[in-house]
Formats: C-alpha cells, sequence, structure tokens
C-alpha cells in the first residue's frame, strides 16, 4: 500500500475475522487485540501487538479465548466471539443499528445510542449521570465530548464516528450488552473487577456470571436502592460508574 493511501475503516463485529494469506488488516482488528490484552494470561496466554493484522499468534489468542469460555473454537472472530467481547452485532443484534455501524450525533436514536449511554454510563470516570434511553440528546453530547477530550487523538465534537468508536470499545468494555446468569465474557470479567473495587465481590475474576456474580449484583443493586434483579442493565450500569470510590463529582450537568 502506498503511503499517501489509507486503510478503510471496518467497524467492529462488521465482517468475520480469520487468519489467512494475504494476512487481513484493519482497524477492527487492532481494536480485537486490544481487547483480548484486557485478559489475565491464564485465558490468552501472552499480549499481542495490537498492529491490526490478523497473523497466526492473534488466531492462537482467539482459540484461547473462544476454549476458555466455551465457544465454537476456530480462531475466527465472528459474531459469538464478538457476543463474548461484549458486542452485539450478526444475530445477537436485531433490535436496532449496531453499535459503531453509523456515525452518533444530534437527533439519532435507536439501540447503539443506549449502548453508547450505557458504555459511557459504566465508565469509572462517570461521563454521563443518567440513565439510558436511546436518544442523543444535549447531556449525552456532553458527556461524549469529555470522553473525547481525554484522548489527545479524538476531535471533542460531541459526534461519535470511527475513531471515538475504537476508543470506546478499548477504553469502555462495559455496557455492549445486558448482563446476567450464564452471559459470559470479557464484559463479565470488568463487571467483577468493579465490583471487586467496590467491596461487593471477593471471588477470583474469571468472567462467568455465576451464582456469586449474581449475588454481588443483587447486594450493590440493594445498596444503590434499584431494582434487585440480579441483571445488570442501564440503571446498574449507570449505579456501577457513578459510585465510591469512582469520581463521580468529577462532572456536573
Amino acid at each position: 500500500m502506498r503511503n499517501n493511501e489509507r486503510s478503510p475503516y471496518y467497524y467492529f463485529g462488521s465482517r468475520t475475522l480469520r487468519f489467512r494469506i494475504p494476512f487481513m488488516q484493519g482497524n477492527d482488528i487492532k481494536v480485537l487485540q486490544e481487547l483480548l490484552n484486557l485478559l489475565p494470561d491464564n485465558i490468552v496466554s501472552e499480549p499481542l501487538v495490537p498492529d491490526g493484522v490478523f497473523g497466526n499468534t492473534t488466531r492462537v489468542a482467539v482459540k484461547q479465548f473462544q476454549a476458555y469460555f466455551d465457544l465454537r473454537i476456530d480462531g475466527m472472530a465472528g459474531p459469538e466471539t464478538f457476543f463474548a467481547l461484549g458486542h452485539r452485532t450478526g444475530p445477537y443484534a436485531t433490535d436496532g443499528p449496531v453499535f459503531s455501524s453509523r456515525l452518533i450525533k444530534p437527533g439519532s436514536n435507536g439501540n447503539d445510542v443506549t449502548i453508547l449511554q450505557n458504555r459511557l454510563g459504566a465508565f469509572r470516570k462517570g461521563y454521563l449521570n443518567r440513565p439510558a434511553g436511546g436518544k442523543y440528546d444535549n447531556f449525552s453530547q456532553a458527556a461524549v465530548r469529555r470522553f473525547q477530550h481525554d484522548f489527545p487523538d479524538l476531535n471533542p465534537d460531541g459526534i461519535v464516528g470511527p475513531q471515538t468508536y475504537d476508543a470506546l470499545f478499548i477504553w469502555a468494555p462495559l455496557g455492549g450488552r445486558t448482563l446476567r446468569r450464564a452471559r459470559n465474557g470479557l464484559d463479565t470479567y470488568w463487571l467483577q473487577w468493579q465490583l471487586f473495587i467496590l467491596g461487593y465481590y471477593n471471588r477470583p475474576l474469571h468472567g462467568y456470571f455465576d451464582a456469586a456474580t449474581e449475588k454481588a449484583v443483587r447486594s450493590f443493586q440493594t445498596d444503590a436502592i434499584l431494582r434487585i434483579d440480579g441483571s445488570v442493565g442501564p440503571q446498574t450500569f449507570l449505579a456501577l460508574g457513578t459510585s465510591s470510590p469512582y469520581p463521580s463529582s468529577l462532572y456536573y450537568y
């Protein structure tokens, strides 16, 4: 590729990622590599170089992830693997635009906006201080601007485009789907981590939404005066992101 040519943008989950010759390349592969690097070495044994190239080391890491979470072990990242990474696409996303598949800007509505709001709400810095509603309003735009402002490579314009999406996947991995019993994966691992930090979960972090995880969620919901159902949706995501010890008072609306 000539130096003045730009690689095409592939929104995460828009294609099956696999090992082939010539190697697949793209920003979506870099996101995949960064997400796999968030997991401990008992799940993915070696950290990946996030170079956006799907080589053999990335294939091995995908297989390890699939084996650990009892997925089909084929070394390819498709809808089932994306789902376990906390991203709904293909048959898992039939209720509106896939998150990252379009620009989100003032006037946007839909399930992808809800996911954006959940990710911002659950983020440890408390970018958003109200639960997801699916409408990209002034509060959501202000939260996006604050998120963008924290990353030098992003333009703080309040519009959610390719670079902002990729940063959200990597830095805000919680909020891409409702979590409940048997919903296992990367986002459940980070749910357990946040519950651990908040003092509600004292078991090993393993990414399986089991009875102990549900018990911790219910205990947190009780203290946060939320509906106590053991599942993690918009209200619980928001409470996780704005609860001590996170600096929820950092932003005001």
